[in-house]
């Protein structure tokens, strides 16, 4: 970086072009300073270097450059500023308060080098989002930020452009304003605050109704969970289904319903019926009988074994199991 001899005078508080004046005390440098660029002629695609010894000196701000070494243009620049060839510099600034043709407050954006000294022509005015005013733009601009508190004039009517805007936004909320022809900003702003209050309240109204949705949704979920439990655990003491299948319909259940039911209400469940007299017959059962095998059941009581069957199903396995075992070892099957 080569730092210049020269110390240019980058803004005064002379009238300019857009038909105001810059306080050069209002100039705020904090954010420049952070990154304090040299533009040419105002354009960011031409960054020649930095700005040092930036000061106030009267009602005049100054600032020495410092040129980028690497950038062939840049050494050019350097070369006419110390031949005296190029002596211009400029501020670009976002105006924030204007009273009485006077931009009273101002944020400092970027200075430039121009071949057209500091004066009217030279000043270039930006918005709050850094795009650069045309001279109608930055008049309409400064007057929407102008004080007219401290001497009482009526406040300038509303920008057409922003009346139709605040429209717009106000249909699409589907809030209806009222604007005169005589509107001015001030009535504009307390539209807006209207605007902004419905969009709230719109967007409360969307998060307690997303809140309730996903309540019923849960509520939905635990009931329908309940109820699949119940019908496929009917069905397992119906003995429509052994127990071990009852997470797979559990789950078809809750999935898809209809066919849940559609598959188990067509299974017939077995149903052991009752042999006449064969509760009585068990409940004879007589001394000696505990040790009687299947084999003997059916030759002595058939009837006796059929109630077991019924009445006492586990020992009546036991038995048949038994019975099957001492089949095989004999080479032959139930």
């Amino acid at each position: 970086m080569k730092k210049s001899t020269k110390v240019f005078k980058v803004s005064d508080p002379s009238k300019n072009v857009y038909g105001f004046a810059v306080a050069t005390a209002g100039i705020q440098t904090q954010n420049f300073l952070l990154n304090p660029v040299m533009l040419l002629n105002h354009n960011y695609d031409k960054m020649m270097g930095l700005w040092a010894d930036l000061s106030i000196v009267g009602e005049n701000m100054t600032a020495i450059p410092v040129f980028d070494e690497i950038d062939p243009e840049a050494i050019n620049m350097s070369s006419k500023v110390e031949q005296d060839i190029l002596k211009g510099a400029s501020i670009g600034i976002i105006p924030l308060s204007v009273k009485d043709g006077v931009i009273t407050k101002s944020d400092l954006l970027e200075i430039s080098l121009t071949p057209v000294p500091a004066n009217r022509s030279a000043l270039v005015l930006y918005n709050t989002k850094g795009v650069a005013l045309s001279i109608e733009e930055a008049k309409t601009y400064c007057l929407s930020i102008q004080d007219t508190k401290s001497d009482h004039k009526k406040p300038f009517k509303m920008n057409e452009k922003f009346k139709l805007a605040l429209l717009a936004l106000a249909v699409q909320t589907g809030l209806t304003i009222k604007l005169s022809a005589d509107a001015t900003d001030e009535d504009g702003v307390l539209e807006i605050e209207k605007v902004a209050k419905h969009i709230a309240g719109l967007n409360l109204s969307v998060q307690v109704l997303t809140a309730t949705n996903e309540a019923n949704k849960a509520a939905a979920a635990e009931l329908l969970k309940t109820e699949s439990e119940t019908y496929v655990d009917g069905k397992i003491a119906l003995k429509v289904i052994t127990a071990d299948k009852r997470a797979d319909f559990i789950k078809l259940y809750i999935e898809n319903t209809s066919m849940c039911k559609s598959i188990l209400d067509a299974v017939t469940p077995v149903v052991l019926t009752a042999v006449p007299g064969a509760a009585a017959a068990a409940a004879k059962e007589v001394a000696g009988r505990e040790e009687w095998t299947f084999e003997k059941w059916f030759k002595e009581d058939g009837l006796g074994l059929s109630a077991m069957e019924i009445a006492d199903p586990e020992k009546f396995q036991t038995l048949f199991n038994a019975y099957t075992v001492s089949l095989k070892a004999n080479g032959a099957t139930a």
